[in-house]
């Protein structure tokens, strides 16, 4: 629900914004639907040839893609290929996230605002995105080949050779706890280096973690939640659009009605990697500056605190060191951590 709220806030604070992201969802909506038909004819070809073997397609195309013919040539087309799409996602997402990121810090928004975007972040958000698809590659490929004797182990036990089976059932469960959080890792600090771009000029990565790394499994809780939406949802479409059997009326229905959905799931996604770093790198922040305080406030090193109100100290401490510096902080984010801190000097019972 705080995840539609805020792609809610963002639709309502930037429109054209919206717009131009809704557009793009339509062209990945097309894109989708291309590849469900394409995919939709070659299982029914594999049907009715008598060669549905999902295993034993997967390992053909692991063992293709890794042959060594034309091996140069593979090599080439891969670097091409990542350039060029790095080159278009830098260019569409520099701006746009500039423009989420200005919400999102609460600055007025001003004529060319997308442009701005692309002016000040392109460069470095093409050499972020360049090294996190290489990276992502590398990773995958390494994820993809060590599930090939699960894979293996599986088929031979569908196969009725049941003396493997424990060791099939074992594989089967380090391979999903494997890619599980494979996949995991990988989505979370990639995906959180991008608004430190829009933070620090360098280090963009380190800061990412240190701000994830305290707050990794709420992040992974709300990643699991987005995923069983989306997954939840295109089971459900993938099984309607199946069964309309060429009707236009409900055909169009159904494309609707995904690029609805795909639009504020995406907007709410972006939206809540945004808030997310903001708030985990604000926290962190006021975490150090309670640590220093507390550690001046109990060694009487610093005479310019008074030792009889903590509170009123802590505050002009606070406005003078963090405050001043960091206008956009919410009041309720304050309040929140205020309070959390008054409490925690509360003396036990």
């Amino acid at each position: 629900m705080d995840a539609l709220k805020g792609a809610l806030y963002v639709s309502l604070k930037r429109p054209g914004a919206t717009i131009f992201m809704s557009l793009l969802i339509f062209v990945y909506c097309y894109i989708e639907t291309k590849i469900f038909h394409i995919t939709m004819v070659v299982l029914m070809e594999f049907a009715s040839n008598g060669k549905a073997d999902v295993l034993g397609t997967v390992i053909s195309l692991i063992q293709s893609s890794l042959e060594s013919n034309n091996y140069t040539l593979k090599i080439i087309s891969y670097a091409v290929g990542i350039l060029v799409i790095s080159i278009i996602i830098a260019f569409v997402f520099s701006g746009y996230f500039y423009i989420i990121n200005n919400i999102i810090e609460k600055k007025k928004k001003f004529f060319g605002e997308f442009f701005e975007g692309v002016k000040k972040y392109y460069i470095k958000f093409l050499k972020t995105t360049l090294i996190s698809i290489f990276a992502s590659t590398l990773i995958v490929t390494f994820l993809v080949i060590a599930t090939i004797p699960a894979i293996i182990s599986t088929k031979a036990m569908s196969g009725d050779n049941f003396s493997i089976l424990v060791i099939a059932i074992i594989l089967d469960i380090i391979s999903l706890f494997m890619l599980f959080f494979g996949f995991m890792f990988l989505r979370i600090y990639v995906l959180f280096q991008y608004p430190s771009l829009y933070f620090s000029e360098k280090g963009t990565f380190k800061i990412a973690k240190l701000s994830v790394d305290n707050y990794f499994w709420d992040v992974v809780e709300k990643f699991i939640s987005f995923d069983i939406a989306f997954l939840l949802f295109q089971v459900v479409y993938v099984i309607v659009y199946s069964r309309i059997n060429g009707n236009s009326f409900f055909e169009g229905t159904a494309i609707a009605v995904n690029w609805i959905f795909k639009s504020l799931f995406f907007i709410a996604f972006i939206t809540y990697i945004f808030r997310s770093f903001k708030f985990y790198r604000q926290n962190d922040d006021i975490k150090s500056l309670k640590k220093t305080f507390n550690n001046s406030f109990n060694r009487f090193d610093d005479p310019n605190l008074n030792r009889k109100n903590y509170n009123d100290d802590y505050q002009n401490y606070y406005n003078d060191n963090y405050h001043q510096n960091n206008n956009n902080v919410s009041d309720d984010y304050n309040n929140y951590n205020n309070n959390k801190y008054n409490n925690s000097r509360k003396p036990k019972r």
